[in-house]
């Protein structure tokens, strides 16, 4: 007996093909493998030689809702007591049709009725067939994209059609009322038990709009299950069209790989979990898969069926707790989501964790994604033109060469903030990325040519992407995610973004984005109480939610969760060619009372306030990734004072991690009034106590440019403090920033000083650009970071402790700091030293105090401070100056090489110094 869910259907037929063996007997075929010789009892006895079979169209009928949802469970293909087979002896003769006894009724007969059909719908373009249940390929159990194509067997099938009378049904071979009542409600927890193809040899649809005459077939010795389509007809329809049963499929998703999923260490999860495009037996169509172990069934709903639960039941795989289901005709574009029948008797619909795109917020509905190249041919997936940069990324991480080179970061917001302005500006500073608030928003596609020119005219080697995995909010800046691996869909489809970074990288421009696995938002259609209890968070709210975000926080204990996460993460790199990941809120995950009172936390097992699990889930990922993605960068926003965030061996694994503490003293030095600065001269200094601890990125980020906290130009004075004062003291505050040991990360709008602070429904005042003083702002960071991307003393050794000495660090009265950057270790030389840098200089709208760039200085005898040599200098107030030292004599030469070989280091070129002056 074989059920078919189909839903929009004016009348539905059956065709079935047929092959003979060996000793000339004919049988039914069908890709299911979990199946029943019905020639054969359970015991293995033989019954009989010959069944006629009878093929019954059937309609469910609406039905109250029952009080009792639950459901008894039986294996896939087990043969139902209530659904026995119809049987009778062998001398008997079939029951009457149209006049016509099956038992005089010859295949010639049948044959004429129909033309001869089997599966061979062709793959659709691009894609790669998927083998069927029978045969798995041995592939690597990390790499489901791997997939063998499998020929189909050439079959003689011979196709046997009969219409036969409703009334004719037998009830011996009806489905229970109590199975009907179920599946028309769409709570049956095993609808492949009842639906597709069973030892009852008769074929039902559970369709509601089925009506009048349907198809039968007939043969002797018969094996199930039955390889069949369904003829189905519509009102509008002259004729009916070929449908594939979803039930006559067998189960898509390894057994093997639900395994490594469910020990917490599927990083491929991407091309597991989903849906996909895939072909079985030649037939297309989309392979679904959910993680929901604890609902009584979900079903596949969406715009082909009419969000109608009963039309797609899924499968579950009750020792993984996860459900799917192959439909056959179906494609990209199809919006789709799971409707969800919790044990406590409620229904509803959620997302897809694991879809690769999303309508466009409010909407909610995941998509069948068209650039999904999982299960694509190598022609038919996004072309990359990246080969020569991810070859160079991936040299630099195999040699450990990744952290001496220049990191200069540009952090950028991706969102409504970003919108194409009407009118033309020709005489902007940079009028290519003039955007206003009130026009179209500027896509992945248009922003990469808008992007480039601007991060290439700054000097910035990377650009760090706000959030871009999928979120309903958008003042939440990404950071309160739902969907995490489809790209934010407001601004382009998977492929858009694959050209955005692609674009970025032929510029020699990395692309970083935040990742964030410690939270989630708390929408009803999203992820929390995803099947109707706490699945993807911590059952108890004093783990599971952060009441200060209003978010739910992961739960790290459950191994699925943890490929969750990581399979996130591997697929940004490997999908989208991510160059790295900066962790967002780290601290709330390492400590289980961040930001809690007493009394709304749990301590671990140990009695600590540790959280054991998220730490191991940290080290994991950074190993993966640094494991699989030589090259690739992590970073981590961690504000406490957390030992190993960057330890390799025994710590987190992180590359590097914000250094939110330099930034916090800076920008409180700066506020401060400048007759009061000399008593908050150790703001500037305190950073020497803990650097040499970690490695850093230094941050003026968007987090000190929001919510109250007013502009980086605000913070560059107090109230009354002049505009052109303010301009000078945020030059000085970017080469502060340069000169210390770190890589440099600059928010949108700090380059051209941007006057009020960053709203995320408004773009940046690029407008305030074309203003004289903001031009020449915009020349000195410029010219700034090319002379870090330039200068190996500036980045070669920033992790290094000889990298880095303070000249001049308590000169409170006159509010001056200087330090030295060489690489390696040298000490100051007698000679000419070169200003390769001044703030005031005219270029940068300074007053000119002192001598311009490219002026040298000559030493004086007699030194200061301890150092064998003197330089007299004019350090302007609000001001900064990089100066480069001569070529040391050749014994001296000598000797520093020979130290530098002594301490494992190599020797480089020359030495500069660095002062920085905030006199008054």
């Amino acid at each position: 007996m074989a059920h078919s869910a189909q839903t929009q259907a004016h009348e539905i037929g059956l065709r079935s093909s047929l092959k003979e063996d060996s000793n000339g007997h004919t049988k039914l075929t069908s890709p299911i493998s979990s199946f029943q010789h019905p020639s054969q009892d359970p015991a293995g006895t033989e019954t009989r030689d010959s069944t006629t079979m009878e093929a019954l169209p059937g309609r469910l009928t609406e039905a109250a809702r029952l009080s009792d949802p639950s459901a008894s469970r039986d294996s896939a293909g087990a043969v139902d007591k209530s659904c026995s087979t119809v049987q009778g002896s062998e001398d008997a003769e079939g029951p009457q049709v149209n006049g016509t006894s099956q038992g005089q009724r010859t295949k010639q007969d049948d044959a004429a009725a129909l033309a001869s059909s089997k599966r061979t719908t062709a793959c659709p373009t691009g894609y790669v067939p998927t083998p069927g249940p029978k045969e798995q390929p041995n592939t690597n159990m990390n790499d489901v994209a791997k997939v063998d194509h499998v020929e189909e067997a050439q079959r003689h099938d011979q196709t046997h059609f009969m219409a036969v009378p409703l009334d004719t049904i037998p009830p011996t071979a009806d489905i229970p009322e109590y199975d009907m009542h179920l599946l028309n409600l769409a709570r049956h927890a095993d609808p492949f038990r009842m639906l597709g193809c069973h030892r009852a040899f008769e074929i039902y649809t559970t369709d509601p709009a089925a009506s009048s005459k349907g198809p039968a077939v007939k043969s002797s010795d018969p094996y199930v299950p039955l390889d069949y389509e369904l003829l189905v007809r519509g009102d509008a329809e002259e004729s009916p069209r070929v449908v594939y049963d979803t039930y006559s499929f067998g189960m898509t998703v390894p057994q093997y790989n639900l395994e490594l999923f469910q020990s917490g260490s599927c990083w491929h999860v991407d091309n597991l979990m989903g849906s996909h495009i895939i072909t079985v037996d030649g037939v297309v169509g989309v392979r679904f898969a959910v993680w929901a172990p604890n609902c009584i069934c979900v079903s596949v709903v969406g715009d082909w069926n009419g969000w109608d639960g009963r039309a797609h039941p899924m499968r579950k795989r009750v020792e993984f707790g996860c459900w799917d289901l192959f439909i056959p005709g179906i494609g990209p574009g199809e919006k789709y989501g799971y409707r969800i029948h919790a044990r406590n008797g409620t229904d509803f619909i959620k997302i897809d964790p694991y879809a690769q795109e999303f309508e466009v917020p409010p909407k909610t509905a995941s998509i069948i994604s068209a650039c999904d190249d999982a299960f694509k041919n190598a022609e038919a997936r996004f072309q990359w033109h990246d080969q020569e940069w991810m070859e160079r990324r991936k040299k630099l991480g195999e040699t450990d060469q990744l952290h001496r080179e220049p990191m200069a970061i540009y952090e950028r917001v991706l969102a409504r903030s970003l919108r194409l302005a009407e009118e033309v500006f020709t005489t902007s500073a940079y009028p290519i990325l003039r955007i206003s608030g009130s026009c179209p928003c500027v896509g992945y596609r248009e922003l990469a040519d808008r992007l480039v020119p601007h991060l290439k005219n700054m000097n910035f080697t990377h650009v760090e992407f706000l959030p871009l995995a999928h979120h309903p909010f958008e003042g939440s800046w990404g950071y309160q995610v739902t969907g995490l691996y489809a790209p934010y869909s407001r601004l382009g489809t998977p492929d858009d973004f694959k050209y955005l970074v692609d674009t970025l990288h032929q510029a020699n421009i990395g692309v970083f984005i935040d990742f964030v696995p410690a939270h989630f938002c708390k929408d009803s259609w999203g992820l929390v109480y995803y099947d109707g209890e706490p699945c993807y968070e911590y059952a108890d709210p004093r783990e599971g939610e952060h009441k200060l975000w209003g978010t739910a926080v992961f739960n790290y204990r459950r191994n699925e969760v943890r490929s969750f996460l990581l399979g996130a993460a591997y697929h940004w790199l490997r999908r989208y060619h991510i160059d790295g990941l900066r962790i967002d809120a780290v601290s709330s995950m390492l400590y289980k009372n961040h930001q809690k009172e007493d009394g709304d936390w749990l301590p671990n097992e140990h009695g600590g306030d540790a959280n054991l699990q998220a730490i191991s889930l940290l080290q994991e990922l950074n190993w993966v990734v640094h494991k699989e993605f030589p090259g690739v960068f992590t970073m981590a926003e961690e504000s406490t004072s957390w030992k190993g965030v960057t330890d390799k061996k025994e710590g987190l694994g992180f590359d590097a991690k914000w250094d939110l503490g330099w930034m916090n003293d800076t920008l409180s030095y700066l506020c401060c009034p400048v007759e009061n600065r000399r008593k908050c001269h150790n703001k500037l200094t305190f950073r020497g106590l803990y650097m040499a601890h970690e490695r850093w990125i230094l941050p003026l980020s968007h987090d000190e440019v929001v919510s109250g906290k007013g502009s980086l130009l605000d913070k560059c004075g107090y109230l009354g403090t002049p505009f052109e004062d303010r301009i000078r003291t945020l030059k000085t505050l970017y080469g502060f920033q340069i000169g210390m040991p770190g890589r440099p990360l600059i928010f949108m709008g700090g380059e051209i000083g941007q006057g009020r602070e960053w709203k995320d429904n408004r773009s940046v005042d690029w407008h305030e650009g074309d203003e004289e003083l903001r031009k020449k702002l915009c020349i000195w960071v410029s010219d700034l970071l090319g002379l870090y991307r330039t200068q190996p003393a500036l980045h070669a050794g920033d992790d290094e402790t000889w990298n880095f000495k303070w000249t001049d660090c308590d000169n409170n009265n006159d509010c001056i700091v200087a330090f030295l950057r060489s690489y390696p270790v040298g000490v100051p030389h007698g000679g000419e030293w070169q200003l390769l840098l001044n703030s005031d200089d005219w270029k940068y709208a300074g007053g000119m105090c002192g001598m311009g760039n490219g002026s040298y200085i000559h030493t004086t005898q007699g030194g200061r401070l301890g150092w064998p040599y003197c330089l007299w200098l004019d350090v302007p107030a609000n001001g900064c100056l990089y100066l480069k030292s001569p070529q040391p004599p050749d014994a001296e030469k000598q000797r520093v090489i020979q130290e530098a070989r002594r301490s494992g280091e190599s020797m480089a070129k020359g030495g500069e110094t660095h002062a920085n002056a905030n006199s008054r």
